[in-house]
C-alpha cells in the first residue's frame, strides 16, 4: 500500500495512454504527471478531466482503485469510486450506479477481496448508464 501513497494517475493530452505520477499545475491551468525518479523523470500533460487520486487500496485481484474506478462488490453492485470533501467528512466512499440506496453491505466493502475493478468512468462510460445525475 505504501508504493500507491500520493500516487495519481490521467490520460496523457497527446495520445490518450493513463499515466501515473504526481500532478503539477502550472500557472496557465494546464496539468502534467511527473513520474520516475531523479535523473529518469517524465513528465507528460495529461487531461485535467481524468486526473484522480489511489486509494492506497487494491482489488481481489492485486489491482490499484483509483478515484473514477467502477468497481463490482461481492454482491455484484456496481459502484463508482468518489473523494468525498465536505465540512464534515473527508474520505472515499462508493457511490452505487444502479440505484440511491446504499448497498447493505457497505461497511465491509472496503475490504479488497470484496471489490474487483471492472473498469473506469472514462475508458467505459457505458458502466455509468443507468446511474442518476448525482452519481456522474
Amino acid at each position: 500500500m505504501n508504493e500507491a501513497r500520493g500516487l495519481w494517475r490521467a490520460k496523457r493530452i497527446d495520445n490518450g495512454e493513463w499515466v501515473h505520477g504526481v500532478p503539477l499545475q502550472h500557472c496557465d491551468g494546464d496539468w502534467q504527471l511527473i513520474s520516475g525518479k531523479v535523473g529518469a523523470m517524465a513528465i507528460q500533460t495529461i487531461v485535467a478531466d481524468t486526473l484522480g487520486e489511489c486509494t492506497g487500496l487494491r482489488d481481489k485481484s492485486g489491482k490499484l482503485i483509483f478515484e473514477g474506478d467502477v468497481v463490482q462488490t461481492k454482491h455484484g453492485r456496481l459502484c463508482k469510486i468518489v473523494w468525498r470533501s465536505n465540512s464534515s467528512v473527508n474520505c472515499w466512499d462508493m457511490v452505487p450506479l444502479e440505484c440511491k440506496r446504499r448497498s447493505p453491505d457497505e461497511w465491509d466493502l472496503w475490504d479488497s477481496k470484496n471489490l474487483l475493478v471492472v473498469g473506469n468512468m472514462y475508458d467505459d462510460p457505458e458502466l455509468l448508464k443507468g446511474a442518476d445525475n448525482e452519481n456522474k
